[in-house]
């Protein structure tokens, strides 16, 4: 009698960060039957805000972007000590934004952001496999993400106007996250599908076969202007712009208008 092997390592931090988001996210929606119950006197949409997008969402990017980023360059999942730290960060983060000690979360979150990066520079820098293309959208994103995290701080602790909290709000969540879905999505998505084959893993190839890296460039430098420019400036019909690329990126790809080539769960 066979048993199924177990999917991936231990160690992957998948494991550590998809719990804890859940733990988060429920901690993110907790203020709503607090007040209907009569637990709280009161609730902040934007508390509850910040722990869903720096606390709950931000658990599941760092957890899938640390396990699939080292699966793609080649290279080693970052140690359980740094992952503690990492999850540390969000807890300590989540906690500050729930009493609204908004500036101890963004600064937390700041720190566990410039984390992820660094971890995830260190593994392209030694990749013994070449990232798939889309792949430069995902560091487009949290380049974008570091940003918005900056500013958020920085209107928290005053050194920016409160005019720019906007910007900084949406920077992450339009921003960041849409490049990191476009990043990753716009690769695995029609694999998932049927419509393209998995990829294969060979260490030791560096090399780009076909790369349309400044096609993707161009759509996030579309993406990130049009947050500027709609949530900075308040030209607000850039939203369209926005909306016309990520469907340029998307629709070639996943193929909405087609049955899913494979017949499985997921597709």
């Amino acid at each position: 009698m066979s048993t199924a092997a177990p999917h991936g390592a231990p160690s992957d931090p998948f494991r550590l960060f998809f719990p804890l988001g859940i733990v988060l996210g429920v901690a993110g929606v907790s203020i709503w039957p607090a007040y209907f119950f009569g637990l709280t006197p009161g609730f902040s949409g934007r508390a509850h805000a910040f722990v869903q997008a720096d606390g709950f969402l931000y658990a599941f990017v760092a957890g899938f972007l640390l396990t699939a980023i080292p699966r793609f360059t080649g290279t080693d999942v970052p140690r359980r000590s740094v992952q503690y730290a990492l999850a540390a960060l969000l807890i300590l983060a989540t906690s500050a934004f729930e009493v609204q000690a908004f500036a101890v979360g963004h600064l937390a979150f700041l720190a566990a952001h410039a984390t992820v990066i660094v971890l995830a520079a260190r593994r392209f820098r030694r990749r013994r496999q070449t990232p798939p293309d889309t792949f430069v959208l995902v560091g487009a994103g949290m380049a974008t993400g570091l940003v918005g995290a900056a500013i958020n701080a920085a209107v928290a602790l005053e050194v920016l106007a409160p005019r720019w909290d906007t910007l900084g709000r949406r920077t992450l969540t339009e921003g960041m996250v849409l490049l990191l879905v476009l990043g990753v999505g716009g690769f695995l998505g029609p694999r998932l599908l049927g419509f393209a084959p998995m990829p294969t893993v060979q260490i030791g190839s560096v090399a780009p076969v076909k790369r349309r890296t400044s096609l993707y460039l161009a759509a996030a430098a579309v993406v990130i202007g049009s947050l500027v420019g709609q949530y900075g400036l308040g030209f607000e019909p850039l939203a369209y712009a926005r909306a016309a690329t990520v469907s340029a990126v998307l629709l070639p790809t996943m193929k909405p208008w087609r049955r899913p080539a494979a017949s499985t769960t997921v597709a």
